[in-house]
């Protein structure tokens, strides 16, 4: 069995542990959680797996040539890897990635009770974490300057100027 695989069962069985009902379906490489709905609350949870070997080979400059690097060696990375939407009926209201299956547990029994979905933000803190990272960037601007944050996964934050001019920037300082 695949880590993704296992870890997915494995979430499963921790929140019937909880009360919360859950399903595992996927194949391959795609495994996903179903957590059932209360109301028309639910969540889906996308379950990766990295192992070091596979994310070992990464492109780009040749680390073993010193003077190729730009800045600090990026550190590959392993082990699960969880992708949660948040769901109202038909609507994604919220995501979010972790690595912590305890945090989605905690999401999703605070999603389902029916906490907000700023209060979700503070329960389960990976929840829009990329975005709330761009809007504290975008919030230091000038006023003069128009801006907008794109979608998941990259929430890349455009920037426009005068005279048709526009920027983007992304950030990976937050990490999940």
């Amino acid at each position: 069995m695949r880590q993704n695989e296992s870890e997915a069962h494995r979430l499963v069985s921790a929140l019937a542990n909880r009360g919360i009902d859950a399903r595992v379906e996927g194949g391959g490489v795609h495994w996903q959680v179903d957590i059932s709905p209360v109301a028309e609350r639910a969540l889906r949870v996308h379950c990766f797996g990295y192992d070091r070997v596979i994310s070992g080979l990464m492109l780009g400059m040749n680390p073993g040539n010193s003077r190729s690097s730009l800045g600090p060696a990026d550190v590959p990375r392993e082990g699960p890897e969880f992708y949660v939407t948040i769901q109202n009926g038909e609507s994604t209201i919220a995501s979010g990635r972790t690595g912590d299956r305890a945090e989605v547990i905690t999401c999703a029994v605070a999603w389902l009770s029916g906490v907000s979905a700023a209060a979700l933000e503070e329960k389960a803190p990976f929840v829009n974490e990329r975005r709330r990272a761009m809007q504290a960037i975008a919030c230091r601007l000038d006023e003069r300057l128009q801006w907008e944050i794109g979608g998941d996964p990259s929430f890349e934050l455009w920037v426009y100027g005068g005279n048709d001019r526009a920027a983007c920037a992304m950030t990976h300082a937050v990490s999940s």
